[in-house]
């Protein structure tokens, strides 16, 4: 019988690899490598946003929609207005329906804060006055418009609240409502609105809102978190400010925060919001300009 030799060759593992096998095994240690020079591993300073971009009416059958890219983080959102009765309680009110969908595969964690995005995504359009819900009505007690706003999430790689909500702006920016033309008598089996789709009128919105998030990394605070940074994370902050400099909300911790729970998760301290607060402000100057040039 003939006996073939095997002879393997060992190749020393790249640079790239050697960096990716300690980032696995030593995560903290990785970052703090980077942090110690006022620096990330995607090159940002811990000040830096990721390159965001906006294209709205990506849906053709929605009255509004946008897809929103921060980083490789991608979210899309698309809003459809149909009729419906007033709610019974507030006979001089529309509705306003939100909702979050994660990609396939994402971890539970992220799963599990769907609820909360969608209850931040609802509390941003009405209590901050984006949206009047007596705006919506068409009318009184008999008919009125509503809303569903539809966010996809169709790759997350960090800082998804801050993309959902402006995925969630410039839908609504790209929104119009066709003119609705009224019968005489709405109570007669005759009396039935029609929809006068040549004619659309944009809707009526109140001052924009931006969403901004933070995150306190090994002693450091971080804007516009990845999902590495986020799983190290200990908390994250998001502060909502409106076109006025107003701020809406401030979350610490933020219900998107990922790597821990919310009652495990350590709140900023006022200097650190403070600072946060500043860098928010200087944030929503930016996006504000870019949903300004993609609605003109």
């Amino acid at each position: 019988h003939n006996t073939q030799e095997l002879s393997f060759t060992m190749t020393e593992p790249s640079v790239e690899e050697q960096a990716t096998l300690f980032r696995k095994v030593y995560p903290f240690e990785y970052f703090a490598r980077f942090l110690d020079h006022d620096l990330r591993p995607d090159g940002r300073t811990k000040t830096e946003f990721r390159p965001t971009s906006i294209v709205p009416g990506v849906i053709s059958t929605a009255n509004g929609s946008a897809l929103v890219k921060i980083g490789d983080t991608s979210v899309m959102c698309g809003v459809k207005a149909e009729f419906a009765n007033p709610p019974l309680t507030q006979e001089d009110s529309g509705w306003v329906v939100p909702s979050v969908t994660m990609p396939p595969g994402e971890s539970a964690q992220l799963n599990a804060s769907v609820p909360a995005l969608t209850q931040f995504i609802e509390d941003l359009i009405v209590r901050s006055g984006l949206i009047s819900i007596k705006d919506l009505v068409i009318v009184p007690s008999q008919l009125s418009w509503v809303l569903y706003i539809d966010i996809v999430c169709i790759n997350c790689d960090g800082n998804v609240m801050d993309a959902c909500a402006l995925a969630m702006m410039a839908a609504l920016q790209n929104t119009t409502l066709p003119k609705v033309e009224l019968p005489s008598d709405l109570s007669t089996l005759e009396g039935v609105p029609t929809v006068n789709s040549s004619i659309q009128q944009p809707l009526q919105l109140g001052p924009t809102v931006v969403s901004v998030s933070f995150s306190a990394l090994l002693g450091n605070i971080v804007s516009d978190a990845t999902s590495g940074e986020e799983e190290l994370s200990s908390t994250t902050t998001t502060i909502v400010l409106n076109s006025r400099g107003n701020v809406v909300c401030l979350l610490s911790p933020s219900p998107a925060v990922s790597s821990k729970s919310i009652t495990d998760a350590a709140s900023l301290t006022r200097g650190q919001q403070s600072d946060c607060i500043q860098r928010a402000e200087m944030r929503r100057k930016e996006v504000e300009q870019l949903l300004a040039s993609v609605s003109a």
